[in-house]
């Protein structure tokens, strides 16, 4: 992709540093989001065991425990494909829980912006794009070092920005 999850790693490791927040809990979604993986995923965050059979007692578990939770919680669910029900999952925002739990904040990454707004309904969203040819030459140069303009190498250093300097979409 573009760097979505390693923006959203970045974010948990100065989340870390920083320390704004008492609890820091990173899931990977991926492409067919499985509710219960989800739900794991959080309660191996909370040091939790979720013993319950389904889905729908999962979520009251960890709705529970996060309603309960006096302490800052930044939760990090990254590379939705598609929209998920929050509260399937048991996370206590929005309607009907409203401010159940002031402490819970949640960033949410996806390849399309469009889940975010409309199936999400998230706010304060942000388009995170390819970078343009200068932008890609720069990083190209940092990365492979300042040889690589020399004019032996140049275009074919070339190509190669050309090619892959926007960051196309992973297979």
């Amino acid at each position: 992709g573009i760097g979505k999850t390693t923006l959203a790693e970045e974010v948990r490791g100065q989340a870390q540093q920083d320390k704004p927040f008492d609890k820091i809990v990173f899931v990977e979604v991926s492409k067919s989001p499985v509710i219960k993986d989800i739900q794991g995923g959080i309660a191996d965050g909370f040091g939790l065991q979720l013993t319950e059979k389904f889905e729908h007692g999962r979520a009251e578990k960890l709705c529970d425990v996060l309603k309960r939770e006096e302490k800052k919680i930044l939760l990090i669910l990254d590379n939705l494909w598609e929209g998920i029900e929050l509260k399937k999952v048991g996370i206590p925002l929005g309607i009907p829980f409203g401010n159940d739990c002031k402490g819970l904040k949640l960033l949410l990454t996806a390849r399309s912006q469009a889940v975010l707004t409309n199936e999400m309904n998230s706010q304060n969203n942000f388009h995170v794009d390819v970078l343009n040819d200068a932008e890609a030459w720069i990083l190209f140069k940092s990365i492979a070092g300042t040889r690589v303009a020399e004019s032996h190498l140049k275009t074919t250093a070339n190509k190669i920005v050309k090619k892959y300097g926007g960051f196309p979409l992973s297979p």
